[in-house]
């Protein structure tokens, strides 16, 4: 499953601005923002789109997973402190 958080941390990782990212995808910045902030929810179709422009540029499936796991340990780390 793709999130806005991971979003943000792959286009980041790849010296992306949301634009260009936006471009990529076929959608418009301002969607690729909201994502990013969790305000939109990704539909399956933009989904689709990012994890196969992300697939062009060598993050794979195996690669999504392990950074949607670590995000969520950091997550559940990060309450525990409080």
């Amino acid at each position: 499953m793709l999130t806005g958080e991971m979003v943000r941390l792959f286009r980041i990782c790849l010296g992306l601005k949301q634009s260009e990212l936006a471009k990529e995808a076929n959608v418009n910045q301002t969607l690729i923002s909201k994502v990013e902030l969790g305000e939109r929810q990704i539909s399956h179709e933009l989904s689709k789109q990012l994890r196969t422009f992300f697939h062009l540029q060598g993050i794979s499936d195996s690669d999504l997973l392990m950074i949607n796991s670590t995000l969520k340990l950091a997550r559940e780390n990060k309450k525990g402190m409080k």
